[in-house]
């Protein structure tokens, strides 16, 4: 099934009197229970490509479809549902909170959300678990590994159990062997839980762990490799 669909999608910048064409008649079709990678250098539209299907920026022109709904026609309150529902986000900032404990950060969306406190707990419990990370939970992430803060973030996205996980270069501060654990993570995460993983890298290292790769330079979306 089509998870993610974009048709003829564009996006300009303006600053001043300096435009610059961001996204240029994207057209792209991304299937559920697969890894996708969108690869290109800096400066050629990935990360407002992302942003979009985030539905945190509104494309110029051009039609956006999630999960067979068409997201040009929410508004901004039903977009912000959409979002919570359906879509996880690894930022590559990771973006924890150094004040609170690995698991705290873990179910900050739930207790936004007002999920009970000691579900929420139970339910970050158990993806740390699985990420095999729970013995770390009631720590600070600053203490733990590069790798572990990923997969603590990772956790984070999925604590709402999203059908769309997106990715913002999760391996690029990473050495390859914990680049290739996260790796395989997001990849099972495809395959076993029939959920959509869509990445944006520049990293090469990661290339077969994909079933998808787009290319993308300079705004235009060049092609699509199996």
């Amino acid at each position: 099934m089509i998870s993610i669909q974009c048709k003829d999608v564009r996006k300009c910048f303006i600053n001043g009197k300096n435009k610059t064409e961001a996204l240029r008649s994207v057209n792209l079709e991304i299937l559920d229970k697969k890894l996708t990678l969108l690869v290109g250098p800096s400066g050629s539209g990935k990360t407002t490509l992302l942003s979009i299907i985030e539905t945190i920026l509104t494309p110029d022109e051009g039609d956006l479809f999630l999960l067979g709904q068409h997201v040009n026609k929410m508004n901004e309150l039903e977009k912000a549902y959409f979002r919570n529902k359906n879509i996880g986000v690894v930022f590559q900032a990771l973006h924890l909170i150094p004040t609170l404990t690995v698991l705290e950060n873990v179910i900050l969306p739930l207790i936004i959300k007002g999920e009970e406190e000691n579900n929420a707990k139970k339910k970050g419990a158990s993806l740390l678990e699985q990420l095999y990370i729970k013995e770390k939970m009631n720590l600070p992430h600053t203490q733990l590994s590069i790798g572990e803060q990923q997969r603590a973030a990772i956790a984070r996205a999925l604590i709402n159990d999203p059908k769309i996980i997106l990715c913002d270069e999760p391996t690029s501060a990473l050495d390859q062997e914990n680049g290739h654990a996260i790796m395989a993570i997001l990849r099972d995460l495809a395959s076993s839980d029939n959920r959509t993983v869509f990445v944006i890298t520049h990293d090469h290292r990661i290339f077969p762990f994909a079933d998808h790769i787009i290319n993308i330079n300079d705004g235009i979306v060049e092609k699509k490799n199996e």
